[in-house]
């Protein structure tokens, strides 16, 4: 009976003991405001971690937020900093108007911030 006790409680307790390590995404930014299909997106940002090694996840949505448009996996530097270039456009990219960049680091804390897809404007030349 002692025995039974003992490994339940070893059971439940045991996970209390860990401390778990997270990360934070402290800021993000892109190059520009406004992209056109064609343009490279520039996403940077600083990552703040106990762990040596931060992964970044970087996800583009579609403007009603249902789609995933573009994915990109990073590692952050030694200081936190990460970058990512993502073409803008493509067969996922299928209206115009406010893509939300969703900025992920060790699954924690997400930074979403918004660019505008705009259709290009034509000279007409008389």
């Amino acid at each position: 009976m002692i025995r039974i006790f003992t490994i339940l409680f070893i059971l439940l307790f045991t996970p209390l003991s860990f401390s778990y390590v997270f990360g934070t995404v402290d800021s993000v930014e892109t190059d520009k405001s406004v992209y056109y299909d064609g343009d490279m997106i520039h996403v940077s940002g600083i990552v703040s971690s106990e762990l040596p090694v931060t992964s970044v996840s970087v996800v583009i949505l579609d403007p009603a937020r249902s789609t995933f448009v573009a994915v990109t996996l990073t590692v952050a530097n030694s200081d936190g900093s990460f970058s990512v270039s993502i073409p803008a456009g493509g067969p996922l990219w299928t209206s115009y108007g406010s893509y939300p960049i969703q900025v992920t680091s060790e699954n924690t804390k997400k930074e979403t911030i918004e660019l505008m897809r705009n259709q290009p404007s034509h000279n007409v030349i008389a």
